[in-house]
């Protein structure tokens, strides 16, 4: 008797127990269809993404933006106003046509400076049949020997001209100091007459004769 009892209360207890385990099964799956995000895959593609702002305001610039010109340029004018809306293309400034014109010169003069560069090491690193090294490096020689003595030639003709132009210069203070002589031999040999004060009605002279002489001295003759 008491064994059909255990029987029974242990079958009972293993139905309950089974009928627990189907509703909370049952419920636990409910609850994770409603909490837990489901993820679908697909293949990958391109797109493009779409973004979309919602709101009440009013949209202003993020920033100033500074434009830097060229270096040794100037603006002539300004084609657009503070706060006027632009798009990409448009002009907002003009440089001046003087300082784009020596722009351009400079660089054409730079350009063929490199050409001629160029060509010179062209010319440089050509072989000439028939001539070596050793032929040219004597033939620059002659060139710089003939320079030097044409130098040197000119040179002797500065020296010639000058020594002329000192020789008149000479003559010329040879001239005046002898008639300044002359004269003062002809007045009183007082102190007037050598502190510049006529004597005797003579002219004075001896102010001419000592500035004659400072003329001499300066030109490096005295």
């Amino acid at each position: 008797m008491e064994r059909r009892k255990i029987r029974k209360w242990c079958r009972d207890g293993f139905l309950v127990f089974l009928g627990a385990m189907a509703v909370f099964t049952v419920l636990s799956r409910s609850l994770d269809s409603l909490t837990v995000p489901q993820v679908g895959t697909s293949y990958g593609k391109m797109g493009n993404v779409t973004y979309e702002m919602n709101g009440e305001g009013k949209f202003t610039a993020s920033g100033i933006t500074y434009l830097n010109p060229e270096e040794g340029m100037k603006v002539q004018s300004v084609e657009k106003t503070a706060g006027q809306k632009v798009e990409a293309g448009e002009v907002l400034f003009t440089y001046q046509m003087e300082g784009i014109q020596k722009k351009r010169e400079e660089l054409a003069l730079s350009v063929e400076k490199m050409k001629l560069e160029l060509d010179q090491s062209a010319v440089r690193s050509k072989q000439i049949p028939g001539i070596s090294e050793e032929t040219l490096a004597v033939q620059s020689l002659e060139a710089a020997k003939r320079a030097l003595d044409f130098g040197y030639q000119d040179l002797e003709e500065i020296k010639r001209d000058s020594e002329e132009k000192l020789a008149d210069l000479k003559r010329d203070y040879n001239q005046s100091m002898t008639r300044s002589e002359g004269v003062m031999k002809e007045g009183d040999p007082g102190n007037d007459f050598y502190q510049g004060v006529a004597a005797g009605n003579a002219p004075d002279c001896v102010t001419v004769s000592f500035t004659l002489m400072d003329k001499y001295a300066n030109a490096g003759i005295l």
